[in-house]
């Protein structure tokens, strides 16, 4: 008849810590234990699922074709008049430093 009360004072009359740390090895106890073996794993599955959701960054892909655009257009005048006699680069093709981009007729028959 005294047992059940000597065990509940027993519990009842450490320090906290000491009671924290009960708590938590029976805690663990029963986590680790065999018993209720599906509800520990869907905890473990949702527990995986939400470090998947809040952790994984997918790589996105984006293609975007772009075109260098000048951003002004201005106009060159040459020092002397004439007339283009061809034009070798057109617009958007690559070129060079030194390459020939156009050629000028600059003598008339007067």
């Amino acid at each position: 008849m005294v047992a059940p009360q000597l065990w509940d004072r027993h519990e009842n009359d450490r320090w906290i810590a000491v009671k924290m740390g009960h708590s938590i090895q029976r805690a663990a106890k029963l986590a680790v234990g065999p018993k209720h073996v599906l509800a520990k794993l869907i905890i473990v599955l949702v527990i995986a699922l939400a470090c998947l959701i809040t952790f994984w960054q997918p790589m996105y892909h984006v293609s975007a074709p772009f075109q260098f655009v000048a951003a002004q257009k201005r106009t060159m005048s040459a020092p002397y008049e004439g007339h283009l006699k061809g034009v070798y680069v057109k617009a958007g093709e690559r070129f060079k430093k030194g390459d020939v981009l156009a050629e000028m007729i600059t003598t008339y028959a007067q």
